[in-house]
């Protein structure tokens, strides 16, 4: 029988024209509540300090602003939740299953916002965890808005090395940009993404690449009926050691859906998506397609609503074909007996027609 408790306690205050807050808690698990042997190491600590402070950025419009963090945590202190956020690993260039709930963190961060709907943000931070991981990570985000057009973008660089591991290096350098234009009556907008990450290991260091491009146009204020289609193209590539993949995915989806304000609507919904390996040219195909139907009589207080949903998937037949090898190479006869060592052999042929 086991038992944990967790006492926090947090802290804020003003210093000149920064805010300053600062927490800290302390944790006991007893892996064995009713023996006093090897109890000695059953509390540990954790703790977060941050110090962050605006003002108007000097010869410059706007405001800018600056915040310092520090944060710790014991090997030993059991939380009753998780400290980071689910994938967290991605970022910093971790192997899944490595110990992030008992980093020593350090993060810098700076930001200048010139007007309504502008800012630019940038920061830096250092990491260290027990099972011995070291990196540094880099990031600067932007977003503007000027009229009908929006905009941002987002880059993310990390690297680091984790100690006893034969390939240790890891790291994620990732680039997101998005531009939209808000029209009375089309909403047009474009999102690209580009994403390499490195992850340690023991037999062969793992490295994956995303490319994507997406583009949408959805109807804008000026109707009340709502309709969006969109297209999408994505490159995923993964090398691990001798293992190798490539694949290119194409997605098309459109939505349409009456007004929301009327007794009776209905929500239509579609989308396809093909990938194909590059290597062998095989070819997946998703459908997926929902109608919702809703009702609604005020007077009454009654309302219902209908969803059917349906999928499908398809990729190429796979044959296997009497082939021609030559002399000696093969296992089977010109007749497709197998003799042992013949002149042909049955080889793996991936058919253009889906199944």
């Amino acid at each position: 029988m086991s038992s944990t408790g967790v006492v926090a306690v947090t802290t804020q205050g003003k210093l000149g024209g920064f805010t300053l807050e600062g927490e800290g808690a302390w944790s006991t698990l007893d892996r064995n509540t009713f023996s006093t042997r090897d109890a000695a190491d059953d509390g540990g600590g954790a703790w977060r300090m941050r110090l962050e402070g605006e003002t108007r950025a000097p010869g410059l419009p706007g405001r800018t602003g600056v915040s310092l963090a520090w944060r710790g945590v014991d090997r030993r202190f059991a939380p009753f939740s998780r400290l980071e956020r689910a994938f967290i690993e991605e970022d910093w260039g971790l192997r899944p299953g490595a110990d992030l709930e008992h980093p020593q963190r350090g993060e810098a961060a700076g930001w200048w916002r010139p007007g309504v709907g502008r800012e630019f943000r940038f920061g830096a931070a250092r990491l260290t965890t027990p099972d011995g991981y070291a990196g540094t990570r880099r990031d600067a985000t932007g977003r503007w808005q000027a009229g009908a057009w929006t905009g941002s973008a987002t880059w993310l660089d990390a690297e680091g090395r984790t100690a006893g591991a034969r390939f240790g290096r890891g790291g994620r350098t990732r680039t997101i940009a998005e531009m939209r234009w808000t029209g009375a009556w089309l909403v047009p907008s474009v999102r690209g993404e580009r994403d390499r990450r490195e992850a340690p290991g023991d037999t062969a260091a793992v490295e994956d690449r995303v490319e994507a491009l997406d583009a949408d146009l959805t109807s804008g204020a000026a109707t009340t009926w709502r309709m969006t289609f969109g297209l999408g193209a994505r490159r995923d590539a993964r090398d691990a050691g001798p293992t190798a993949s490539r694949t290119r995915t194409r997605t098309w989806r459109g939505q349409f859906e009456t007004p929301a304000g009327t007794p009776f609507g209905v929500v239509l919904a579609a989308q396809r998506r093909d990938t194909r390996d590059e290597r062998t040219g095989a070819l997946v195909r998703q459908d997926l397609a929902s109608t919702r139907l809703r009702g609604e009589w005020r007077p009454a207080g009654v309302s219902a609503s209908l969803q059917v949903e349906r999928t499908g998937e398809a990729e190429n037949r796979r044959l296997r074909v009497l082939t021609f090898v030559g002399a000696g190479r093969g296992s089977y006869d010109a007749t497709g007996n197998f003799v042992g060592t013949g002149d042909h052999d049955l080889v793996l042929v991936v058919s253009p027609e889906l199944e």
